[in-house]
């Protein structure tokens, strides 16, 4: 912006390109059809009563056949099932996915949830290892899987899972929170803090990466070893807390 500032010739040159521009349509992607859908299923999640106009909503749109896709109206019409509790017709809209959608990483997910909350939790545990065989790199799919065993209460498969998975997005803050979580479960108080910290720390939030960090050198567990990876980092966050105030300063 500082070489290049919007004058009022470029913002013309720039309005003049656009309008030669030819018209181009670009159709929809079954992942935004079944976004939307989710996004129309939740965005009444208010209360009950809200929910059911949505439903409503979905349903009569599927009577109607007013869609431009139906997988995506029966993908939304199970969210908003699933949004009230109402269990038996989520399911009976995610067999109806399964049989006549195209497999979707989202129909996958969408049936796992659908069995957490219908407390099937072994169900829902191979549910989710069934579906990360077709879409191993799936992050919901594997945050749904990590959320899942804390919630049965499996802190250490959570670790496991976490770890072999977080080489494919090692900038996500959610695989260090939900391994803080996990760690926090275990009583490992010097790791949760850590986690904690890396967490903060993608989320470019430097301060609480640091005082996370803080946290975790002065926890009483923790060997030998990991104590001097938590303060090499205390220490690396210290610093570039100084370069940000020096850089202020100096502006």
């Amino acid at each position: 912006l500082r070489t290049h500032p919007l004058t009022t010739e470029r913002i013309s040159d720039v309005t003049n390109r656009v309008d030669q521009m030819p018209y181009k349509q670009v159709p929809d992607s079954i992942d935004f059809q079944f976004v939307r859908a989710k996004l129309r299923a939740s965005a009444t999640y208010v209360d009950k009563q809200s929910v059911q106009s949505s439903i409503d909503l979905f349903l009569q749109n599927i009577k109607e056949h007013r869609y431009t896709n139906e997988a995506a109206e029966h993908y939304g019409l199970a969210s908003a099932y699933l949004n009230k509790n109402q269990l038996l017709q989520a399911q009976a809209e995610a067999d109806w996915l399964k049989k006549n959608a195209p497999a979707h990483p989202m129909i996958e997910s969408l049936a796992a949830k659908i069995l957490v909350a219908k407390n099937s939790p072994q169900q829902a545990e191979q549910q989710y290892a069934a579906a990360l065989k077709k879409y191993p790199e799936n992050r919901a799919l594997i945050f749904g899987q990590a959320e899942h065993f804390l919630g049965v209460k499996k802190p250490d498969l959570v670790i496991k899972f976490l770890t072999d998975k977080q080489n494919l997005y090692p900038q996500d803050p959610y695989f260090y929170e939900l391994k803080s979580r996990a760690y926090a479960m275990m009583n490992k108080s010097l790791l949760s803090h850590q986690a904690l910290g890396e967490a903060y720390y993608r989320k470019y939030d430097l301060k609480r990466a640091a005082e996370q960090m803080d946290l975790a050198a002065k926890a009483k567990d923790g060997d030998f070893y990991q104590h001097s990876i938590v303060e090499a980092r205390l220490k690396e966050f210290q610093r570039m807390q100084d370069d940000e105030k020096k850089a202020k300063n100096a502006s």
